[in-house]
């Protein structure tokens, strides 16, 4: 592949991705408007803090059956 054809696929996989995220929020639809990405972000800290309290839950049912 020559280095002008690569730029080419490049600048197309830019433009797919933008026109994708203007699909997928629409000004005209009631309630929330969030990107994509914010939703991807938010879900991962979710689920970041469940495994935390988890973890934390093990560890103190350990030392609790510890002490007993």
């Amino acid at each position: 592949m020559s280095w002008p054809l690569h730029g080419f696929v490049v600048a197309t996989a830019g433009m797919s991705r933008r026109r994708l995220t203007a699909r997928t929020t629409i000004d005209d639809a009631p309630g929330l408007k969030i990107l994509p990405i914010v939703v991807l972000v938010m879900s991962l800290c979710f689920i970041g803090f469940v495994t935390t309290l988890y973890v934390f839950g093990k560890l103190y049912r350990s030392k609790s059956r510890a002490r007993a």
